[in-house]
């Protein structure tokens, strides 16, 4: 990673991220412990790339200092990776409920407005992913699954050998290649956030930026293309 920050250790965790609760993210496992980062001596960050620990979040630590300064283009132009993007998201954003920020069930912010308030839920987190991505020269796409009760969303990107997930804790590998066809995409994503009990899940093409109600979200439903787990395709369920 540029500026001498190391990527963040990247989890095996398959389930679905979820938020930890209102105004924040789950605690990373390399962000815990943050209150004594002040008694490490500054000497020591030479060694934090080496060992780890602590000390290696000493250096993060300070790094977050100079990304909080940064502007929607600077981010575009520095944040090239997949894994630069999603430590850049974790150190600066705060994951906040729509309800708390707008006062409405759903409101779909542009990256802008993300960068600007730095907050915001899944798909915000998702659509300011998928720009800078874009912006990069990667193939993201915004990606959306439900269960009987709930929907999640989030960045989905060919990375390498295979498409991977932005989730919270990290970068969650999908068991599909960069070649393979979008409805099997669709499915291990889907799989990737509600593990045998999702019911629908669809890449987002029509963004809709703006405040939604229920009745808008279903009125903007026929422009997704709605992939059933049966394999079928076609409207989204009633």
């Amino acid at each position: 990673m540029a500026d001498g920050v190391e990527n963040p250790p990247r989890s095996d965790d398959r389930s679905r991220d979820e938020p930890a609760g209102r105004g924040s993210l789950p605690t990373l496992a390399y962000d815990q412990g943050r209150a004594d980062l002040g008694s490490v001596p500054l000497t020591e960050l030479g060694r934090a790339r080496r060992t780890g620990g602590v000390l290696w979040r000493v250096e993060r630590y300070l790094a977050s200092h100079r990304w909080h300064g940064w502007s929607l283009a600077t981010v575009e132009r520095r944040c090239r990776s997949p894994h630069r993007v999603l430590d850049y998201m974790q150190t600066c954003f705060e994951y906040v409920h729509d309800q708390v920020l707008h006062g409405v069930e759903e409101f779909w912010q542009t990256p802008e407005q993300t960068h600007a308030l730095r907050q915001g839920d899944c798909e915000d987190w998702a659509l300011y992913a998928c720009h800078v991505l874009r912006r990069a020269g990667h193939g993201a796409r915004v990606f959306a699954a439900f269960d009987r009760n709930e929907g999640h969303a989030s960045c989905l990107v060919p990375w390498k050998k295979q498409w991977v997930r932005l989730g919270t804790r990290g970068l969650i590998e999908l068991d599909v290649g960069p070649t393979s066809a979008e409805v099997e995409v669709a499915r291990a994503a889907a799989e990737s956030f509600y593990p045998g009990r999702w019911e629908c899940c669809s890449f987002v093409e029509e963004f809709g930026l703006g405040p939604l109600s229920r009745l808008g979200t279903r009125a903007l439903e026929p422009r997704y293309q709605w992939i059933l787990p049966s394999g079928s395709e076609g409207g989204a369920p009633g």
